[in-house]
Order: structure tokens, then C-alpha cells, then sequence
């Protein structure tokens, strides 16, 4: 497994809760006969292909490194087209105390092939492959909680990411040894609609009726640029979301979107 693919990151930095947005573009010319991708980063990766999120939510499941990282395959081919693709790999680095204190070097190594009529075409990570420069998600946020396990996702819809505007990629040593993940991926298995209880002009409070662990999606029309935070917790105080993660008090248990105006926003955190 990836005998030709190189490890690659943004930079030679390891600084914690930081996101890496690569892309390459990929002309095909005849018909597709079949296509598939094995991929794996540390820590975590979104595998979107054409605008369309191929992978799961949170991919790979943690893992005790090095001897243990987890890689997955996907079957491409339904979200590949006749003439130029974009592909591109969202990864973010938690840092050293990440993902249960498991220590890692960031980035991710993806390869696999596109069968056509013509040939084999071959695709890996390797130097071909570039990063925005800009991107909507802000590094280097603090952690939610005391583990280090989730970092606050701040994600700016004002902002573009420019294929002009980006910078080469590094070739990192890693001393990963790869093995299937087996484990379903996280999905959403579940929509919930929550009961909104509590509403003033700048707080809107809703209840899910039970405690769920999943990935909220906001749905709505901005009038102008603004920022939305989403506070979670397990209880309430007063109509009001504490602050805290279970038992543990947090003033970071939250998440933000800069939302774009006068424009409809649909966003999964």
C-alpha cells in the first residue's frame, strides 16, 4: 500500500489545530471503466471530489501510531467526469497532545487509479499536488475540551480559496505503517430536527430531546456578514446553554461561522 504516494503537508510546521487544503487536477479524456482512492492522514481528512464529499466525517478512526494508522478505500468512479476534476483533501492536525495524546507528524498519502478506455491513469500524493494559501477554516483554535480530542471550528464563507493563489507542497518522513480501517467510517446515521425553546434577538436556544454525538448543520438567510456561534452542552441553565463539555466546565465547547450576506447558508461543523 502506497509504494509510489509521498506523505506531503503545507509546510515543515507542526503547529496544533492547524488545517491543510490540497487539491490536483485530473484530465480524463475517454470513459471511465472504474476508479478508486486509499487515503490516510493524520489526524483527520475529508476526501471531496467535484465539490462532493466522498469520505466520511471525522476519517481515520484514531489509532495507536506508528506501527497502527488506519487508511481507507473508496470507489471513485460516481463522482468522476469526462474531461478536468478536482480533486481535494481537507486535513487537520490536532498537534501532539491530539487525538487521546497520540503523538504524529501532520499531512496525508493518498494513491489509487482511473481505469479508462485508453489506460491506466495513476494518482498519488507527491509534489504535483498543491495547497491554498487561504482557506476558510482558522488555524491554531483552542481546544474544546481538556482531552485535546476536537478543536472550536471557526469556518469564514467569506472567504475563496484562489488555485492561483497557493504554494508547493513538502515531502515528510514518517515512520506510519498502514492497515485497513474496518470500522464504519462516521456518518450521518440520524437527522434531528431540534424544539426551539428559548428565542431573543441574539440567542436562540433548541433542544434535541436526548443527548446525541453528531455534526449540526445550520440552515439559514443572512442579511448581512455576521458571525453565529453554536454553544453545546448537556444541560441548561435557565433556558440559557451551559458552559461546559459533560462535567467538565468549557468556555470553548462551541463552534463559529462567518456566514456570507444576503445569501441562503446550509454548513455541517
Amino acid at each position: 500500500m502506497f509504494e509510489q504516494a509521498e506523505w506531503i503537508w503545507k509546510s515543515r510546521s507542526f503547529e496544533s489545530n492547524s488545517y491543510g487544503w490540497f487539491f490536483k487536477y485530473v484530465n480524463i479524456q475517454q470513459s471511465i471503466l472504474g476508479a478508486s482512492l486509499s487515503i490516510s492522514a493524520h489526524n483527520h481528512f475529508k476526501l471531496q471530489i467535484n465539490g462532493h464529499l466522498v469520505s466520511g466525517y471525522v476519517s481515520p478512526a484514531p489509532s495507536t501510531i506508528p506501527a497502527n494508522k488506519l487508511s481507507l478505500t473508496y470507489d471513485v468512479k460516481p463522482f468522476l467526469n469526462i474531461g478536468i476534476n478536482l480533486i481535494e483533501v481537507i486535513v487537520l492536525y490536532l498537534g501532539g497532545s491530539g487525538q487521546n495524546y497520540q503523538d504524529g507528524i501532520p499531512g496525508f498519502i493518498l494513491e489509487g487509479d482511473i481505469q479508462t478506455q485508453q489506460g491506466t491513469i495513476s494518482l498519488q500524493s507527491d509534489l504535483s499536488w498543491k495547497a491554498y494559501k487561504t482557506i476558510p477554516y482558522q488555524d491554531n483554535m483552542p481546544f474544546q475540551q481538556s482531552r485535546s480530542i476536537t478543536p472550536v471550528e471557526f469556518y469564514d464563507q467569506t472567504i475563496e480559496r484562489q488555485p492561483n493563489q497557493s504554494h508547493d507542497v513538502v515531502i515528510l518522513d514518517v515512520p506510519y505503517r498502514y492497515h485497513q480501517q474496518l470500522i464504519p467510517e462516521g456518518h450521518i446515521y440520524e437527522v434531528i430536527k431540534p424544539k426551539m425553546i428559548y428565542s431573543d434577538e441574539k440567542v436562540k436556544v433548541f433542544d434535541c430531546g436526548r443527548i446525541v454525538s453528531g455534526f449540526p448543520q445550520v440552515i439559514l438567510h443572512a442579511k448581512k456578514e455576521e458571525i453565529l456561534t453554536l454553544r453545546y452542552s448537556e444541560d441548561l441553565d435557565q433556558h440559557r446553554v451551559k458552559h461546559n463539555v459533560a462535567n467538565e466546565p468549557s468556555e470553548h465547547y462551541c463552534d463559529h461561522i462567518k456566514v456570507m450576506a444576503n445569501q441562503d447558508t446550509r454548513h455541517a461543523f
